[in-house]
């Protein structure tokens, strides 16, 4: 008898996972543990930020769907605000970013 069946585990369920009742338990990202401290997290994350704009240029103009959801307000307002003159649409029917910008500002 091997020593999995004495133990009451076959080897399928040794590959699993931990025994029950053992709980595996892992190591928290403290400084002095190999982990990272907070300024060190924050300076990977500008980073990782950064380097995506980079490849994920900005738009000249969205949709309305688009404004929308960026103000983070209904469609049905943002028409509302092209109505009033507070957006302005282009030729194709298109909000320019700079509109969106000066409204994300202004709340």
């Amino acid at each position: 008898m091997s020593l999995d069946r004495r133990s009451g585990l076959d080897r399928r369920r040794r590959d699993i996972g931990p025994p029950r009742g053992q709980v595996e338990r892992r190591r928290g990202n403290r400084v002095g543990e190999g982990g990272y401290d907070d300024d060190a997290a924050l300076k990977i994350a500008m980073k990782a930020v950064q380097l995506y704009a980079e490849s994920h240029p900005r738009p000249g103009h969205v949709t309305q769907e688009q404004a929308a959801e960026m103000l983070g307000i209904s469609r049905a307002t943002v028409s509302r605000m092209v109505k009033f003159g507070t957006l302005k649409l282009n030729m194709v029917g298109r909000i320019p970013m700079s509109d969106i910008d000066k409204a994300l500002l202004v709340d």
